[in-house]
């Protein structure tokens, strides 16, 4: 499917929905999302990172348990899986009992834990502080000085079932990408069903297809990376002409594929944490970051955590495209109307308590940004739109007011990912290139807005 169309029609629903909802109330889309929010809502949700002294995570495997309300001293082993390659899990729990955690190291293969093997479990063991709705993370050390007293053992060995610790999986299980290699061609990026599964059942696409950040190439130190987050509705495939005609002798795309129906505090959390992580294994000196329509929003809040609040000064230069910063003038009547409202938008309506904490302390970076004017009468727009999103919001004065250049695309909100023109602004912002030495005939509007 052309990029034009695929955004086009992943989109849609943003505008369409107030409209069509109340016919659909019994619609099996808003059924699936109902279950899917309950998820997202309800469950507990932990990730972790684990460390080996040794440096082997091949026989390292995670666990989470549940006293037996007998109270026998029994045990149930809820969920036994392995880390990534990164020492990275994720998985949902079921809301209710008290959990409790163990890491350990299956070092001589036996298929179970024999005293002297490294081993970390959360307090003496206590009950993991889980909040409904929330995520919980454990940076785990294995050790070999800690007690091994009352620990479920032998429950462990039972419910791994002989299997190898690669082998282990969980219906809770999140798959973390780090850096994994993909293209536009490979399973990760090509299925089409991506866009509505994120959009639409976002609890459903972490438990499938998890979330993360994919190189498309291995990690070259001698070129830029340059990381791509899409918007609502989008998948690593709305950047496929973009990426495709970016100079690749000079940078290097990492794609943030995570499902566009989360809430945008949440994407910008995780995508920070595995930024980090990215920037803790290679020590790149610079990163730039290009986002386009909501996924803006959600970078500009990854880089307040990352630059504001944790400190760092890496990342340089942020490109916006086409995004709503005022928010969207329809999110509002889609919470309102909908069955059940998608979860992004009640972070992307006008106003919300998410739309201003993105203006309450200023990103330390360059910002450049796009917006896009040729839009279409619609009785869910205001008049002037790119046919998906106002020009108003797009050039909100909040965000405008701290950019350091500003160009005008007469193009849509979908044609503006498919133009040349757009392609070598982009390539001109990174490369510190004048944007008044870059032709846009497309544009009469054009103006230019440079700070010093």
């Amino acid at each position: 499917m052309p990029t034009q169309i695929m955004i086009k029609k992943f989109v849609a629903p943003l505008v369409l929905i107030p409209s069509i909802c109340l016919s659909l109330s019994g619609c099996g889309t808003f059924k699936q999302l109902k279950k899917e929010v309950k998820i997202l809502d309800g469950d507990y949700r932990l990730t972790g990172k684990i460390e080996n002294p040794s440096g082997d995570l091949a026989n390292v495997y995670v666990g989470v348990w549940k006293n037996n309300p007998s109270g026998d001293g029994s045990v149930t082993i809820v969920e036994v899986t392995s880390p990534n390659s990164d020492g990275l899990f994720a998985m949902f729990l079921k809301p209710g009992p008290e959990y409790y955690f163990l890491a350990l190291e299956d070092a001589d293969g036996s298929g179970r834990w024999d005293e002297g093997e490294p081993l970390w479990y959360y307090g003496k063991p206590d009950a993991l502080p889980l909040e409904q709705g929330r995520g919980y993370h454990v940076d785990v050390t294995l050790s070999t000085l800690m007690p091994s007293e009352n620990l479920p053992f032998e429950e462990f060995r039972k419910a791994r079932g002989g299997r190898e610790v690669h082998e282990l999986t969980s219906g809770g299980l999140v798959p973390v990408v780090l850096g994994d290699i993909a293209d536009f061609d490979s399973p990760e990026f090509s299925d089409p069903e991506m866009e509505r599964q994120g959009l639409w059942e976002p609890a459903s696409f972490l438990k499938q297809r998890g979330f993360g950040i994919y190189f498309m190439e291995d990690y070259d130190p001698a070129k830029r990376p340059v990381l791509f987050v899409n918007g609502c509705g989008g998948s690593p495939r709305t950047w496929k002409y973009i990426i495709s005609n970016l100079d690749r002798r000079k940078y290097q795309p990492w794609i943030w594929n995570a499902p566009s129906g989360l809430r945008l505090e949440e994407s910008a959390r995780g995508l920070n944490g595995l930024v980090k992580m990215l920037h803790e294994r290679h020590g790149f000196d610079r990163l730039d970051v290009v986002a386009y329509s909501m996924g803006g929003l959600t970078t500009r809040r990854f880089l307040q955590m990352n630059l504001n609040e944790d400190g760092h000064r890496y990342i340089e230069k942020f490109v916006s495209i086409s995004t709503p910063w005022g928010g969207h003038e329809m999110a509002e009547m889609g919470i309102e109307k909908a069955p059940t409202a998608i979860p992004a938008w009640h972070d992307i309506r006008t106003e919300s308590p998410f739309i201003q904490k993105l203006y309450q302390v200023e990103p330390p970076v360059d910002h450049y940004m796009i917006y896009t004017t040729k839009g279409k009468k619609s009785p869910f727009l205001p008049k002037n739109n790119d046919g998906t999103v106002s020009i108003v919001s797009q050039t909100d004065e909040r965000a405008t007011s701290d950019a350091r250049e500003i160009d005008t695309y007469h193009l849509t909100h979908t044609s503006v990912m498919e133009s040349p023109q757009v392609v070598d602004t982009i390539e001109g912002y990174l490369e510190d290139t004048l944007l008044q030495k870059i032709p846009n005939p497309l544009n009469p509007l054009r103006e230019v807005l440079n700070r010093d």
